[in-house]
């Protein structure tokens, strides 16, 4: 298959985890035979550039630290630009099925033109951007909410009367098509509102697959029906973090965090829950790897002085690759976060590498955390939870060392990146035979 990948971020040049997941499936497309080409933001490089695989060219707007574009005759001209860029990408490659990351920061007037183009449309679902970012998009608002200021409705009514709406249809769509003229149930009521089931249907979301029941529920509730939408796990690469478990003689002492250093990682219950410990007379020793906003890493370092806290902090990268020396440091991982993360992947690596982990129940990883099966697992924000799996991985004799076989037997069985890109490659070819059969 000739395969257009279309995401808001790509490697080298990413923020952060779920891009590289874009840039390992693609690379398992390719090795399978499949042409693949990948069309993304210039974040990260002062201009847009073209390769003969990845094309960096489309702009974002108001997400990973960019600024929001809002001025009419600005945003038209952003709106345009990423329009004519998806076309010339089309023209250029000539795709047989376009394969859709995350659109967060970037035009969703895109979603329109796909399924204008004729061409099956499979959408990779991993983070939130169809709830949080699709009704907050600057350019659908400005045409399509009832709520904009005076000045900017009359300008607006004067474009609709001259016939100027319906030629930038052409160009950037504002709408689902010409019988719409306002959509103020989506634009006009805040983004967090639950929406009706099917409110969001307006949008041609044919085709799509989730990395969590939890995201794909999620979804649902905001207004997308999402029956018919699949679930495929991210891979792993198991091959790359295996290590075998320690054995049951060995002490539990060094325990190892890694994740994106802001308040919702729970990074500070576990430090609060290693002080309970510890003060119990447990000799543990923690390890944060990750970065964050400068404010709550110094409230972290401040906490973890003030109660002489056995931690130490390690700055590294959004790679998981990054993570292997780490993994095999540690003798229990845990995943600590508190917002409901829809994509959990890393607790996945650190089973791949043999590790014990300990995890909270939030978002995705309910779906993957079977107490005392292979994992501990506490509720999100508990502290006395957390303390008590802390003492039952160091005291209770072979416990460690169970989870740890299960967990890793698991994750190579379930979720490595083999099975997940047959799952994936299987999805789009069917995509690419049902829309031939129509």
């Amino acid at each position: 298959m000739k395969i257009l990948v279309l995401s808001n971020l790509y490697p080298p040049v990413s923020p952060g985890v779920g891009e590289w997941r874009c840039q390992a499936v693609t690379e398992a497309l390719q090795l399978r035979g499949h042409e693949v080409r990948v069309l993304t933001s210039n974040f990260g490089i002062s201009r847009g550039e073209r390769g003969d695989q990845v094309e960096r060219r489309l702009l974002l707007n108001g997400a990973f630290g960019q600024p929001a574009v809002t001025e009419f005759k600005a945003l038209r001209a952003l709106e345009i630009h990423n329009q004519q860029v998806l076309r010339e990408a089309v023209r250029d490659f000539a795709p047989e099925l376009f394969f859709v990351w995350s659109l967060r920061g970037l035009s969703k007037g895109l979603i329109f033109t796909l399924n204008q183009l004729r061409r099956p449309v499979v959408y990779d679902v991993a983070d939130d951007w169809m709830i949080t970012d699709l009704r907050r998009d600057p350019w659908f608002k400005w045409w399509n909410s009832e709520k904009l200021p005076l000045t900017e409705r009359v300008r607006r009514h004067a474009l609709e009367l001259t016939g100027e709406r319906v030629r930038l249809d052409e160009l950037a769509p504002t709408r689902p098509g010409a019988a719409t003229v306002r959509l103020p149930e989506l634009f006009d009521v805040d983004p967090a509102t639950p929406l009706k089931p099917g409110a969001l249907d307006v949008f041609p979301f044919a085709r799509m697959y989730f990395c969590s029941e939890y995201l794909r529920r999620t979804v649902g509730e905001a207004g997308l029906r999402v029956d018919m939408a699949a679930i495929i796990r991210p891979g792993v690469a198991t091959e790359l973090f295996f290590a075998d478990p320690r054995p049951t003689a060995q002490p539990t002492r060094r325990l190892l965090i890694c994740t994106p250093l802001v308040r919702e990682s729970g990074v500070l219950t576990a430090l609060a829950a290693l002080k309970e410990v510890c003060a119990g007379g447990l000799k543990l020793q923690l390890t944060v790897c990750g970065k964050g906003a400068s404010e709550h890493i110094a409230q972290l370092r401040s906490y973890v002085v003030e109660h002489r806290l056995p931690v130490e902090f390690v700055n590294h990268g959004p790679r998981s690759r990054d993570l292997i020396h780490c993994f095999r440091d540690a003798d229990v991982f845990l995943h600590t976060e508190e917002w409901p993360e829809p994509c959990v992947i890393t607790p996945l690596e650190a089973m791949a590498s043999g590790q014990a982990v300990i995890g909270s129940t939030a978002g995705g990883g309910a779906e993957i955390f079977r107490h005392r099966k292979n994992a501990l697992a506490y509720a999100p924000g508990n502290v006395a939870e957390l303390a008590e799996c802390l003492r039952a991985v160091t005291l209770i004799p072979g416990l460690r060392r169970a989870i740890a076989d299960v967990g890793q037997t698991e994750v190579i069985a379930r979720y490595n990146e083999i099975t997940s890109a047959d799952q994936i490659e299987n999805f789009l070819k069917e995509s690419l035979a049902l829309w031939q059969a129509e």
